[in-house]
């Protein structure tokens, strides 16, 4: 569910303390929803950044928006979704962390502090990225944060995390061989 939020009453009363109602409004969804509050529309979107609702965009930004988010997951997409596995090779040079990925697939990049042990479910409030390729900038997390990157399919179902210092093995299982019986039993 994706509460909807009418910003067009700035047109008449463009003010700082209008966006404020419109950040409780949305502190609100997210206190009180029963799916986590996934995410909100602002409507119309044409006007989010016009003359008539300028300044909204920022105040937002800075009061309501704080975080990267990945976009939602697709559940109506499911049967398309297939984890293709871990990224691998995780390895930082000087502020580039890269990694060996997948064709036409995003990564998020989070970027944990020291001391919080992180899992397999990252809050978002970690992320730092959503590249599309296999290598990011991580200037200002080189120190004093644990380093790692998923694998986001194109329904933005998000696959396990490898960890900068975590050793991936990627199973081989043995080759099966068939055989029929001989004699044609």
């Amino acid at each position: 569910f994706y509460s909807s939020h009418s910003i067009s009453f700035l047109y008449g009363a463009n003010t700082t303390s209008n966006y404020a109602e419109i950040a409780t409004q949305i502190q609100y969804n997210r206190d009180y929803s029963s799916d986590n509050a996934p995410g909100c529309v602002l409507f119309a979107s044409r006007d989010f950044t016009g003359i008539r609702t300028e300044g909204l965009a920022p105040y937002l930004k800075s009061n309501s928006f704080q975080n990267l988010a990945l976009q939602p997951t697709m559940t109506f997409k499911s049967e398309y979704a297939s984890d293709p596995g871990p990224v691998t090779n995780l390895t930082l040079s000087g502020s580039t962390l890269s990694w060996n990925g997948y064709n036409n697939m995003r990564y998020a990049v989070y970027a944990v502090p020291n001391g919080i042990t992180p899992g397999d479910d990252v809050s978002s409030e970690y992320l730092i990225g959503n590249p599309y390729s296999s290598s990011f900038d991580v200037r200002g997390y080189t120190s004093g944060y644990q380093l790692g990157v998923s694998v986001v399919d194109r329904y933005s179902y998000e696959y396990k995390v490898t960890w900068l210092g975590s050793s991936v093995t990627i199973e081989t299982l043995p080759q099966t061989t068939i055989e029929t019986p001989s004699d044609g039993s």
